[in-house]
């Protein structure tokens, strides 16, 4: 009888770690936001972006936009929306000073740059023109 016990503590045992292992799998397969920049462009003396969600789930608000100018980082901005799957957001950064040096500028925008969001491709975040 005890050797019967044993025997199926094991199967349990066994049976619950399988279910263990196919729970983290699944979890590493949820579905993920994924923050890409999709255009840059100029309104006034303004730089405007477009932001969307190409991944699988949503991205909550809260994450922060930042443009660069020629190198370093010359403003940020909080994007306070969730954007669902698919959704677009357009976005100015407020930064109104900004004059093209010639012959011309090089203009970066990177999405979620301090990585707030936790996205399925990380290292599509950002656009160059």
């Amino acid at each position: 009888m005890k050797r019967k016990q044993i025997i199926m503590s094991a199967l349990i045992l066994g049976a619950l770690l399988a279910l263990a292992v196919w729970a983290a799998h699944a979890q590493a397969l949820q579905a993920q936001p994924d923050l890409v920049i999709t255009g840059v462009w100029t309104e006034d003396a303004d730089i405007c972006y477009q932001i969307r969600n190409v991944g699988d789930a949503a991205a909550p608000a809260g994450h922060e936009s930042v443009l660069y100018i020629d190198g370093p980082a010359s403003a940020g901005d909080t994007v306070t929306v969730t954007l669902v799957p698919g959704e677009r957001l357009n976005r100015c950064f407020g930064f109104s000073q900004w004059q093209c040096s010639p012959p011309e500028d090089t203009i970066k925008v990177c999405a979620d740059n301090q990585n707030y969001v936790t996205e399925s491709d990380e290292i599509n975040n950002c656009t160059e023109e």
